[in-house]
């Protein structure tokens, strides 16, 4: 005779297709907005620049004004229903809904760097705060106030779909792209203005810098996800010295190949940039996600099975983590 299945697996088993299914769709609602915001905010900024004439916003204002509000909105509503509104979530969510206006409300440069280098400097400027917005807006949902674990005496809000981990660090990822060329923005003009260095340095220094701060970001964000073995590590830095170095120390010799060239070429380093992610993504061990019907302690760098074991030393990595972080791993797998 056949037992009879556990309601309790059963009812795992639909939460996580609910999961899955209420992430997907929304994960593709947010990586529209990666098109969506720069074009809505550069048509609506021309519309309002013409039609309201002087009103003390100019084009780069105007721009920034709805970047910072196409952002904030759609984020909210693409992710409300999948976020616990506690009064402090709601709290911190109002206050790092404000990063992005900061450049609206001080619409000023770093420094006076002359007059199409500040317009320059005021789209870095806001990029990056879309950037910061994203992650902080990530923290405060799904990091800030942990979700308790599955009880019978659980609220409704507190059984609706949640978010999974590999989702949540997606969504950071996407903070990447307007960090990364914001970013850029600003410190070629650091090199150029305040350094005075040539734009033959210049360019190769700032695609270098920013490929640096990229890349951390990049490891600080899937750095709890991947199995990080010395092979791991070993092809990760080569990769990125190949994908992100190569193509930024390329630019140094781009003067000498004329300027249509040397400018179209110039578009190589973020190329190599968005290589080495797919890259990573492609290459990367990532931890397996454990069902919580069937969780068993594993191995916190390689996820090798631990079960029977009378000691937490991994026989396959070597490595030994603590009874803590044994429980703390297993119960973030099963969210």
């Amino acid at each position: 005779m056949n037992p009879e299945p556990d309601p309790a697996t059963n009812d795992a088993a639909a939460q996580r297709r609910a999961w899955t299914g209420a992430t997907l769709r929304r994960l593709v609602c947010a990586l529209a907005l990666v098109p969506i915001v720069p074009a809505t905010a550069f048509i609506a900024a021309a519309c309002c620049e013409q039609w309201l004439g002087r009103t003390g916003f100019d084009n780069t204002r105007w721009t920034n004004l709805f970047t910072a509000v196409v952002t904030v909105a759609a984020s909210v509503l693409i992710w409300r229903k999948l976020i616990l509104w506690t009064l402090g979530r709601t709290a911190l969510t109002a206050l790092v809904a404000m990063i992005p206006f900061v450049q609206v409300v001080y619409a000023q440069p770093l420094w006076d760097a002359g007059c199409v280098a500040n317009e320059i400097l005021r789209t870095g400027q806001e990029q990056v705060s879309i950037g910061l917005y994203v992650w902080a807006a990530v923290w405060v949902w799904w990091g800030w106030e942990r979700w308790p674990l599955r009880t019978s005496k659980q609220t409704a809000a507190e059984r609706r779909p949640k978010m999974p981990p590999v989702a949540k660090r997606i969504v950071a990822s996407m903070g990447t792209i307007p960090f990364a060329v914001g970013l850029f923005f600003i410190v070629i003009q650091v090199y150029e203005d305040l350094l005075s260095l040539p734009a033959r340095v210049g360019w190769p220094a700032s695609f270098a810098t920013t490929a640096v701060a990229a890349v951390a970001a990049w490891i600080l964000i899937w750095r709890t996800r991947v199995a990080w073995t010395a092979p791991v590590i070993t092809w990760t830095i080569a990769s990125a010295a190949l994908l992100l170095g190569v193509p930024s120390a390329a630019t140094f010799f781009l003067p000498d190949v004329g300027n249509v060239a040397a400018t179209t070429l110039g578009f190589l380093p973020p190329i190599g940039w968005g290589a080495w992610m797919a890259a990573t993504m492609w290459r990367w061990p990532m931890r397996a996600v454990i069902d919580p019907t069937t969780a068993a302690p594993r191995c916190t760098r390689c996820q090798y099975p631990l079960t029977g074991l009378c000691h937490t030393r991994c026989p396959e990595c070597g490595h030994e983590p603590t009874l803590d972080e044994l429980w703390s791993a297993t119960a973030e797998a099963a969210l």
